[in-house]
């Protein structure tokens, strides 16, 4: 025991680098007040020159005490959004800064500063976009307010912020090199993009590991550095499996799927011509929250999973999707409907489509104890009981080439019935053949055994 060294520490270059490095950090709080006792608690935040935050949730001027001692810079949601989303730039004394403008619209946030520190002046523009926006709507936005101010070559920009968007699919300045290749998200996803105007061998980037969190913590040098963009595995929050990082606010906890839905990987879709045209029309007709929504709950579910809890309330999920619940019939047949609100499809046709499907994977099914006897009585509207019945949204799934997500409050099933469990909301993905293309996403709403659409 006496040979024994201390455990070092990670990220040590950035940790050590005391020298004419300007060191900065990024990342996505849910709540700045809630979590400024974390962030002064946080070896890698505290050394910061510069932090940068994204949802902040603060009010007009209410700054957290543990940061008085800094400078705070600041773009707050609107009152109107209940302060969702929101800014911070947070500067040490040795640091000299000044506010160049910012933005607050209701669903997108962004604050310039400008910074002069060790032999370096950079343009800090940071950004937070709601997943509710749509993507045309952003990239106006940053035609507008982003491009103007990384066209100025005099002063090098850092771009920063939580766009909503998957790094790993898209990037948002096509023409500016997106420096980061890890996951700062916990379900996998590149969330959190740095874009970077100036020469590329002056910056390094850091994803490092946050546990009160959904977010990595992005940390960056400009300076004499050497651009490794070293990443260790073992301290970056990527898709876990069996466990994953919460957050205070919306804490994702793993769940095992229990659903007794089976698999039907290995089949095709029913009649291509009809779903091909349909599929199309599908993805025209999605709204761009929907798409955003869906995007999101995607990029939480990660990779691996199908299902998984978020302490969220329902009601609260909504708001901040702008999200309205369009109920369909409570007839027990509420999942052919609110299908049919969210795809635009008539019920008869989405009723010949599940038979349709099964016909053309009638051997498949058979083998998952899909009986079309049972799938006949549903779609006739005369039994919503019957054990094949638990199969139709895979079904639909599969027949229109689509990826569904159903969110709602999660229940317990005791004996005299449903019993709603806290503030917890579920996520539950069904996805289609993984052979096949996708060609549009469905987001349904599920109460107990009642589903809705939304728009």
């Amino acid at each position: 025991m006496k040979n024994e060294q201390p455990l070092p520490l990670l990220h040590q270059p950035w940790l050590n680098d005391k020298g004419n490095s300007l060191r900065l950090a990024f990342l996505n709080t849910r709540s700045l007040q809630k979590h400024a006792n974390h962030i002064m608690n946080s070896i890698y935040l505290d050394v910061c020159d510069v932090a940068v935050y994204a949802e902040t949730r603060l009010q007009d001027d209410n700054v957290p005490n543990q940061f008085s001692h800094s400078r705070l810079f600041s773009a707050n949601a609107p009152r109107q959004h209940n302060y969702v989303g929101g800014l911070a730039i947070v500067v040490s004394t040795d640091v000299v800064a000044e506010h160049v403008f910012c933005v607050t619209l209701e669903l997108f946030q962004m604050l310039v500063v400008r910074v002069s520190a060790k032999e370096q002046v950079v343009n800090i523009v940071a950004v937070y976009r709601s997943p509710a926006q749509s993507i045309k709507l952003l990239y106006q936005i940053i035609d507008i307010h982003v491009r103007p101010v990384i066209a100025d070559i005099s002063t090098p920009s850092f771009v920063i912020g939580d766009f909503n968007v998957d790094a790993q699919q898209s990037t948002v300045l096509s023409d500016v090199i997106q420096q980061l290749n890890s996951a700062t998200h916990t379900g996998g996803a590149i969330l959190d993009h740095v874009y970077w105007t100036g020469e590329t061998d002056r910056i390094a980037t850091e994803v490092v590991g946050c546990h009160w969190s959904d977010h990595n913590i992005v940390a960056f040098r400009i300076g004499d550095v050497v651009a490794t963009a070293a990443q260790d595995s073992s301290q970056v929050n990527h898709p876990p499996s069996t466990s994953m990082s919460v957050s205070s606010q919306a804490r994702c906890r793993q769940t095992e799927d229990t659903s007794s839905t089976p698999s039907y990987s290995s089949a095709p879709s029913a009649d291509p011509s009809l779903s091909s045209t349909q599929s199309t029309e599908l993805q025209q007709r999605t709204l761009p929250r929907i798409s955003a929504t869906c995007s999101f709950l995607d990029g939480a579910l990660g990779p691996d999973r199908s299902l998984m809890e978020i302490d969220l309330p329902i009601k609260e999920f909504l708001y901040q999707y702008e999200l309205r619940v369009l109920k369909a019939r409570g007839n027990e047949h509420c999942l052919l409907y609110s299908w049919s609100k969210s795809t635009k499809l008539p019920v008869n046709n989405i009723k010949q489509q599940i038979l349709a499907e099964y016909d053309v994977n009638s051997a498949t099914y058979q083998d998952a104890g899909v009986d079309r006897r049972e799938l006949e009585l549903y779609v006739a509207d005369r039994n919503h009981m019957l054990n094949s019945v638990d199969a139709v949204l895979n079904v639909l799934c599969i027949a229109y080439r689509v990826i569904a997500f159903v969110v709602g409050q999660k229940y317990e099933y005791q004996q005299d019935g449903p019993v709603p469990v806290g503030n917890v909301k579920e996520v539950r993905r069904i996805c289609c053949n993984q052979g096949q293309s996708t060609s549009g996403r469905v987001l349904l709403r599920k109460t107990a055994e009642h589903y809705d659409s939304f728009s």
